[in-house]
């Protein structure tokens, strides 16, 4: 054989072994995952959000060998449907999709309230099912063993976001903490309560309105009658930007407003403008958060938000972040578990006990994360400030929280002067 011969034998063998994942993860067979998501109605720009934190794991995956079971590689094919935000439409389909296109598993959907439905189902049919955007601790009273959720409970949405406001605006006292009626909402509404009266705030306005806020101007109106300092939503994106819009002409020099959904949101600051500014999210994952783990995916919250940024042209939210880390999980689980089998699959994910760039995944035993994460961040001249605070001195148990709800009307209490130190990021 002559020199040349050898030399395009050897480049040959160069770029198979350069190319050989990519056209393994093409022609390997499929692995079908279904995924209900709210693409339209109220909840649309969560669930955009959510669809293309799976999208960035499932075309990473399967760019680089796929999903390994018993030695060979599988593709990953996720199979998407629209509920409308409706939660009686998302049981309806993902029960269409286990039962006429045979998938083994689910990724979960975009609210509490549409998890809760479809968590029915995979319990009826025998899928496992992993939630992003399930914080409500209703789904997980149920009984159920084969929901699981990779976010923090409700309860400690705005933990830090008061402990901020207690040493950062001490000199603040009349608190206005509202909710939509998804169940979400009301337990991130009642420990907010709770912790507020802890802290020494004055709750003066705790008001509950229909999921939608169609009547935004009502809530607003009561909420200015009440003289609050402080606005905190606990509701979805559409509600945040509508309840901030309205307080603008019934309360236009409101100190603080904050949320649990919407102002880190790209579409939020694009949306409010200067109105955005100043304001507060409640948040449980941010870029620059220090956690690692789940390599060789990008394994640190810093390269997850490069990567992401680089395919869909802006930063990630925490709601990308959480669907992507929901797939991981999926994905370490049938790789532990060496099956696609749901009920094996199911028990690999309950024994998981690992750190990614998202956080620690591992579950109790009702299927929610252990992990207690809060954060707030903060938006300054059209960036997400993610606020550095140290641990609480002292917290309130959630069983309290549902009696401080009683409690609002007659708290009288003041807060004291305290002399805070500089605000920093992380």
């Amino acid at each position: 054989m002559s020199r040349l011969s050898r030399l395009l034998l050897s480049l040959v063998a160069v770029f198979a072994l350069l190319h050989v994942q990519p056209v393994i993860a093409r022609v390997a067979p499929s692995l079908p995952i279904g995924v209900v998501l709210s693409l339209s109605g109220d909840r649309a720009v969560e669930g955009e959000l959510q669809r293309e934190g799976y999208l960035f794991w499932s075309e990473w995956v399967n760019a680089h060998g796929g999903v390994i079971i018993a030695g060979r590689p599988y593709r990953i094919a996720l199979a998407f449907r629209d509920d409308g935000s409706n939660p009686r439409t998302t049981a309806s389909l993902a029960a269409l999709l286990v039962d006429e296109e045979h998938v083994p598993f689910l990724l979960g959907p975009s609210s509490s309230a549409t998890t809760l439905s479809e968590a029915a189902i995979a319990e009826q049919k025998g899928i496992p099912l992993i939630a992003p955007a399930a914080t409500s601790e209703k789904i997980f009273d149920q009984g159920y063993h084969l929901t699981f959720g990779v976010t923090p409970s409700a309860r400690h949405t705005f933990d830090a976001t008061i402990l901020w406001l207690r040493r950062y605006r001490p000199h603040l006292h009349r608190i206005a903490i509202v909710a939509s009626t998804d169940s979400d909402a009301l337990e991130a509404q009642q420990a907010a309560i709770a912790l507020a009266l802890a802290h020494n705030l004055r709750v003066v306005a705790a008001d509950r309105y229909l999921a939608g806020l169609d009547t935004p101007e009502l809530i607003a109106g009561r909420i200015a009658a009440a003289h609050a300092e402080i606005v905190l939503n606990a509701g979805s994106y559409r509600e945040s930007v509508a309840l901030r819009r309205a307080l603008a002409t019934a309360l236009p020099h409101l100190p603080i407003f904050g949320a649990s959904c919407g102002p880190t949101i790209p579409a939020y600051r694009r949306v409010l403008g200067s109105l955005a500014e100043g304001n507060l999210s409640a948040a449980f994952w941010a870029p620059v958060i220090r956690d690692t783990g789940f390599a060789p995916f990008p394994s640190t919250a810093k390269a997850y938000a490069a990567a992401f940024a680089h395919r869909f042209h802006h930063q990630p939210d925490q709601l990308s972040a959480a669907a992507t880390v929901a797939g991981l999980t999926l994905q370490r689980a049938i790789e532990r578990a060496d099956s696609t089998d749901p009920a094996l699959v199911a028990a690999s994910i309950s024994r998981l006990n690992e750190s990614s760039f998202f956080g620690e995944v591992r579950f109790d035993a009702q299927g929610m994360t252990t992990s207690t994460r809060s954060m707030v961040d903060r938006l300054v001249r059209g960036r997400v400030l993610t606020l550095r605070l140290a641990p609480a001195p002292h917290t309130l148990h959630a069983k309290h929280a549902a009696h401080a709800v009683h409690r609002v009307s007659h708290s009288k209490k003041r807060v004291p002067i305290v002399h805070p130190t500089p605000e920093d990021t992380i």
